[in-house]
């Protein structure tokens, strides 16, 4: 682990993108202390241009202080970018370890079901599951979760085939650990970079989704409010017919364009510091 800290270190757009998002997630977690205002409240001042006094992104059509929104609603994109590249990892873990170690009939059948997902239009999957399931943050979670977890069990698929026949597994076998003891002891261990490396890339795709949702109607209920939201909220509210009103769509999508930036390359530079031959190579 320390060598990789200093291979990632040397990485100086990484390392700041690595800062960038300590720094987002510092800021959401801290919004209700941060924020001037809270987040659903009218300050009697509509439309305000940013930099105003009190006001230092200015307030929307319904008075509400931009700022304060903007830090509420990286509470909410950050922590369904999180929840659900989590939830991603642990199923589409379970399910290509499954499939992967038993091999044969089983993972033929099994990763028939996941090119089913995958033939399956992921924006049709989305708009069905938040219509059956609402616009709560369950029904957000269990989309996103289902155009997730695929990816995430063919990559453990092909580690798991790769490494179940390696000689420390087969040791394993022969001294009588259960296939579980051998799968969570042996063969997990040592494809957690590929899983780390999955999560950065999963989160910023959850948060694109989810702020998609949110700009076509689909996304949380109010008065809980995304970046996704804030952007709908200005797009409904026709900012973008006025130029001098054109900062109310443009600082959330801001924020959403700049956490994947930093996500994505975060994540390339972690997979270059966990395994530094594959940077070589693509040299």
């Amino acid at each position: 682990m320390r060598e990789v800290w200093k291979r990632l270190k040397k990485n100086k757009l990484a390392l700041a993108s690595f800062i960038f998002i300590l720094g987002v997630l510092v800021l959401a977690i801290l919004a209700p202390l941060l924020s001037p205002y809270s987040y659903d409240v009218s300050t009697g001042e509509r439309l305000l241009a940013p930099f105003s006094k009190g006001h230092l992104l200015g307030t929307d059509f319904l008075e509400r202080d931009l700022l304060s929104r903007l830090l509420f609603g990286a509470r909410m994109s950050m922590l369904v970018g999180f929840a659900t590249a989590f939830c991603a990892l642990f199923f589409g873990t379970s399910y290509g370890a499954l499939s992967g170690y038993i091999g044969g009939r089983t993972d033929n059948f099994l990763m028939r079901i996941v090119d089913i997902f995958y033939t399956f239009p992921s924006i049709v999957l989305i708009i069905l599951v938040t219509v059956i399931f609402g616009r709560g943050m369950f029904g957000i979670l269990l989309a996103l979760t289902l155009i997730g977890w695929a990816d995430v069990s063919r990559l453990v698929r092909g580690q798991i085939l790769q490494t179940k026949e390696e000689v420390y597994v087969l040791a394993a076998k022969s001294v009588g650990l259960s296939h579980f003891q051998i799968v969570l002891k042996h063969i997990l261990p040592n494809i957690v970079g590929p899983l780390v490396v999955t999560l950065t890339f999963q989160i910023p795709t959850a948060v694109l989704g989810e702020s998609f949702l949110s700009f076509i109607g689909l996304g949380l209920k109010p008065p809980y409010a995304s970046w996704g939201t804030l952007a709908h909220d200005a797009w409904k509210s026709g900012a973008l017919r006025y130029v001098e009103y054109s900062y109310l769509i443009l600082v959330p999508s801001l924020a959403i364009f700049s956490s994947m930036l930093a996500f994505n390359l975060f994540g390339d530079g972690l997979r270059d510091a966990l395994d530094p031959k594959l940077k070589r190579s693509r040299s």
